[in-house]
């Protein structure tokens, strides 16, 4: 209910704007969908473009998208960290990758850069909300939530490997970044974007997170996976933010997201 009280007055306070805009050509709705999203796929997404002023837009939008994901878990996350030091699988990245399949829609405020032909042609600054749910099939070693005996190649075979599924997974994110969209004739329009992103995921703790920590740390940038980096990073910088409060239990990730978008300027 919150969600649609906001949007309504999201509307409300842009209407007079609206009506002085006479959009490009005529128009002021532009009906876009992905043709490439990073390097995930396959994917869906459909989304409204929404001239407002001159230089200000505002999208709705909504994409599927499925894909393999890495699973990471550092040292410091397992209840046996012996096993590190004897194990052949001494990585923290899993051999396996996980399966995740995700829903989310989103709202996208643009501000293009303006000139003689107004939006949505140009270079333009974006920032981006997203909500939505994730499916995961993945895996984790028992060591991750059981103190076992593995400090020996006797017992090492004790640390049971686990396929795990949890369904329904809350998320959200914020983006921001860059973009350039051009006209290839008066109706369709090929435009990209790059764009700084934060993904908080199993934000309400319904899953176990302990357990889901090796996906929450990929799973959000579809290019480049800036941090936590491929090691036991406890120090870096960014570290607080991405993992839950009073202990090393990973919730989230950072890194760069890249859209390019095909759309046709309707009505």
């Amino acid at each position: 209910m919150k969600k649609i009280i906001y949007i309504t007055l999201l509307i409300l306070l842009a209407a007079p704007a609206f009506s002085q805009n006479t959009g490009f050509g005529g128009k002021r709705v532009l009906i876009k969908t992905d043709l490439l999203n990073g390097v995930r796929s396959p994917l869906f997404s459909a989304s409204a473009e929404l001239l407002i002023t001159r230089r200000f837009t505002l999208t709705g939008g909504y994409r599927i998208t499925s894909g393999k994901y890495n699973q990471i878990y550092f040292y410091d996350e397992y209840h046996s960290q012996d096993y590190y030091y004897y194990s052949d699988y001494s990585q923290n990245k899993l051999k396996d990758k996980a399966d995740i399949d995700s829903r989310v829609w989103s709202i996208e405020a643009r501000l293009y850069k303006g000139g003689v032909i107004p939006a949505p042609k140009g270079f333009f600054y974006y920032g981006t909300y997203t909500n939505g749910n994730v499916d995961v099939k993945g895996n984790y070693y028992e060591s991750l939530t059981s103190k076992i005996n593995t400090s020996s190649s006797s017992n090492k075979d004790n640390n049971l490997y686990y396929t795990y599924e949890a369904k329904n997974i809350k998320t959200w994110g914020l983006e921001g970044g860059l973009g350039y969209q051009s006209f290839i004739n008066k109706y369709v329009t090929l435009g990209f974007k790059l764009g700084l992103n934060y993904t908080s995921f199993n934000y309400d703790n319904n899953w176990d997170p302990k357990v889901l920590s090796g996906v929450a740390k990929t799973y959000g940038p579809n290019l480049l996976r800036l941090a936590p980096l491929d090691l036991d990073d406890t120090d870096h910088p960014v570290a607080s933010l991405l993992r839950s409060s009073g202990d090393s239990v990973y919730k989230g990730s950072v890194g760069l997201n890249f859209y390019l978008q095909l759309g046709i300027l309707l009505f």
